[in-house]
């Protein structure tokens, strides 16, 4: 450990905390709510900001700090600290434990190296990395741009319904001369700006910092349900020892910060967040939920629904607030990143159909308070059992009734032990039943994993499937706790017997999933892959043209390093010799450098050629030997295969 790494976890922590920090300020819990309020409240303030500057081009150190001193000055108008000394020394414990659980994050093992290209998990490391390097969400590339202008060079473009791909989930704009990130901006942009105050290692660890986030807010939220930090921290012990949770805290998903975000909406939607920036916050946590999926949207509405139902619990004023967010995150998508929504016209209709009727069924259930009271108590129990008979109603009218949800059902509890699935349930029913700050927000998890359940819209690749389960199936299980104590100080029993019940159940858990576990926490992928590629691109000359034999390498050498990186797999696959000739001509033709990078023992001969080639070798290091998670629908672990990379540059004269 460096100074300067001390430094970076600083300045990342004051980064979230000052804004969030005087936002939360006068939220009334336990710390660890207080902390989880001020945390999650920071991301939301600054991740939407980060992306409008990121959409400008203009993401830097130094537009940061000044939108947050600028967005800070206007929460200090906003809430004015009452007493100035204990609001600097709350901020500043929240700094410091933030501080140092970032730079346990920086100086442990890499988790992983997810930044191989093709699939979801690298093209959104990828992403932040690009953003992070240029600081722009539409990145010039002018080079690039004049290459494939060339008819001859087309090829290496492949249409992909109304987007223009060069490699797998990243389009390029031939005329504009620029590449469009167009994966949901929140998740890659947050670890863009984290990348910013660091450097390639920070970009590494971002799984593992968004759970850390996550880890942060699920434990807030149960404390400020329960009103207790140790059973916050019981809940977090839960959620730690989950298997789901610990393999998605090492892949990139988008899932993660839609985690921390629901259970931040927990937490200030109950009564203790403050009243003067209670609706700023909601509304930027409802903005940054929608930025980070769009499908989010379906959710969001259906969590206003649930707490405009909850007329004890709601806090006063929060429905334009948070109906602003979701409307604010569907413009942002409709005018200014259109290219996000091309692969949802399947879907995004009903999304955004179902949302809005449950946006002004929220509005209509504000006036729910003169109902008479007998009434209140059962509100949120119609809302959830009206979703249920929608289910239902969905179930038996689809064309294959119960057929995804069984096999969606069967792959959960192939990685959620049975008995697990079942203590959850049980512990969550005594849960609404006896806790009414948990109600609404137990329901509203629970009927959001039953949509999820019905149609999941991802590929039937396990493990990394479950990522959409993650943000209900996670906070489900580790609030499930919380029914011990309320069940035990009904029945009069002494507090040591929850504190024996609560150790069984997590000792329980962490027994009876203790090989998942083990498995899911030794699940290390492509470690060495960053060096091995970054010993590869210092050896390119800096104008030069590559062409890489696989997108999985083509996609880092661009985005990571800059280079301009043709995927080769466009030209070796189409088996076509004179093809191959009349390419290189095109090349060469250019005047500048040509660099074939190849990832296999094969070598060059991938390509097919009429004659024989005069590359001469640049650099021809020692494979790489890394781990890779098989991916199978009916695959029910966190099994690796060993993968080898057989990373060799070569040069074609001029």
């Amino acid at each position: 450990m460096t100074l300067e790494t001390f430094w970076q976890s600083m300045a990342i922590a004051l980064l979230v905390l000052i804004p969030g920090g005087i936002g939360a300020r006068g939220y009334r819990g336990p710390w660890l709510a207080r902390f989880a309020a001020a945390t999650v409240a920071g991301i939301a303030i600054t991740t939407p900001m980060a992306i409008l500057l990121a959409r400008s081009g203009g993401l830097s150190i130094w537009t940061q700090v000044g939108a947050v001193l600028l967005l800070s000055w206007g929460g200090l108008r906003l809430n004015p600290p009452t007493n100035f000394r204990s609001t600097v020394r709350e901020i500043g414990l929240f700094t410091l434990v933030l501080t140092l659980s970032l730079l346990v994050i920086r100086i442990a093992p890499l988790p992983g190296e997810w930044i191989a290209g093709g699939w979801d998990p690298g093209v959104l490391l990828n992403q932040a990395g690009w953003v992070a390097r240029t600081g722009s969400l539409h990145p010039a590339d002018p080079v690039f741009g004049e290459l494939i202008r060339n008819p001859a060079l087309s090829l290496f473009l492949k249409t992909q319904g109304t987007l223009t791909e060069a490699y797998p989930g990243l389009p390029f704009d031939p005329e504009a001369g620029r590449w469009v990130l167009y994966f949901y901006p929140a998740t890659p942009v947050l670890g863009a700006w984290i990348t910013q105050w660091g450097d390639a290692e920070w970009l590494l660890r971002l799984p593992v910092i968004i759970a850390l986030l996550a880890w942060i807010t699920v434990t807030g939220a149960s404390a400020a349900i329960s009103g207790k930090n140790q059973l916050g921290l019981v809940a977090g012990i839960a959620l730690a020892a989950l298997p789901l949770w610990l393999y998605h805290a090492r892949t990139p998903n988008s899932e993660m910060l839609e985690l921390s975000l629901l259970a931040g909406l927990v937490g200030w939607g109950l009564g203790g967040s403050p009243r003067t920036t209670r609706g700023p916050v909601l509304f930027a946590l409802m903005l940054t939920l929608v930025l980070n999926r769009i499908s989010a949207i379906l959710f969001g509405g259906l969590f206003l629904l649930f707490l405009s139902a909850d007329v004890r619990q709601r806090p006063p004023g929060f429905w334009p607030w948070m109906a602003s967010g979701l409307l604010g995150g569907w413009m942002y998508y409709l005018f200014l990143s259109p290219e996000s929504m091309a692969k949802l016209t399947h879907v995004l209709p009903r999304i955004l159909s179902a949302s809005a009727a449950m946006v002004v069924g929220s509005g209509v259930l504000l006036g729910a308070n003169r109902l008479p009271r007998r009434w209140h108590k059962i509100l949120p129990w119609m809302i959830f059992a009206m979703g249920i008979g929608a289910w239902l109603m969905l179930e038996k009218t689809g064309q294959a009734p119960w057929r995804e949800w069984e096999m969606n059902l069967n792959a959960l509890t192939g990685y959620l032990h049975p008995a697990i699935a079942v203590g959850t349930g049980l512990g969550l029913l005594v849960l609404v039943v006896m806790s009414p700050a948990a109600r609404s927000p137990m329901l509203f998890l629970a009927l959001s994993l039953l949509i999820v359940l019905h149609q999941k819209h991802v590929a039937e690749l396990y493990p990394w499937a479950l990522k959409r389960y993650l943000p209900f199936v996670a906070p489900l299980v580790a609030c499930s706790l919380l029914s011990v104590p309320l069940l035990s100080r009904r029945m009069k029993l002494p507090p040591w017997i929850s504190a024996i019940i609560l150790a069984g159940w997590l000792g329980g858990s962490i027994v009876l999933q203790r090989h998942a576990i083990r498995d899911s926490v030794n699940n290390r992928e492509f470690i060495g892959l960053a060096d091995h590629l970054a010993s590869l691109a210092a050896g390119v000359p800096p104008d030069a043209v590559v062409v890489a034999d696989h997108f999985r390498w083509a996609t880092p050498l661009a985005a990571l390093h800059g280079l301009t990186v043709l995927n080769g797999e466009a030209l070796w696959s189409r088996r076509d010799p004179e093809l191959t000739e009349e390419v290189l001509r095109q090349l060469i033709a250019t005047g500048r450098p040509i660099v074939w990078m190849t990832g296999t023992s094969d070598g060059l001969d991938v390509y097919p050629r009429t004659s024989t080639g005069k590359e001469t070798a640049l650099a021809t290091p020692a494979p790489l030997t890394f781990q890779e998670t098989i991916q199978h629908p009916r695959n029910r672990g966190f099994t690796t295969r060993t993968v080898t990379l057989y990373g060799a540059l070569w040069a074609t004269p001029p």
